[in-house]
């Protein structure tokens, strides 16, 4: 799982495209978007999480980028890709 905060404001551009999944995200300042990799079922996703930055225009961009781990969700998708 991935959460990253925008914590700068920017004038133009600067978003984050989603490509496969065709959304695209302007945040503003102290917003955050959360996704993940995996499906309930611990599948890896197919591509839809593939995402992009957007060149800033006029601005800066800064963000802050934390990695979530769900154990859960690891162990689902390693009990399904043992062997036996």
């Amino acid at each position: 799982m991935l959460m990253y905060c925008q914590i700068s404001s920017h004038e133009s551009g600067g978003g984050t495209t989603f490509g496969k999944a065709g959304i695209h995200v302007q945040p503003l300042r102290n917003q955050a978007v959360f996704f993940t990799y995996r499906d309930e079922d611990g599948n890896m996703d197919t591509g839809f999480t593939e995402q992009s930055g957007c060149p800033v225009k006029k601005g800066q961009k800064w963000v802050v980028t934390q990695w979530l781990r769900d154990e859960g969700s690891l162990g689902a998708a390693r009990a399904a890709a043992a062997p036996g």
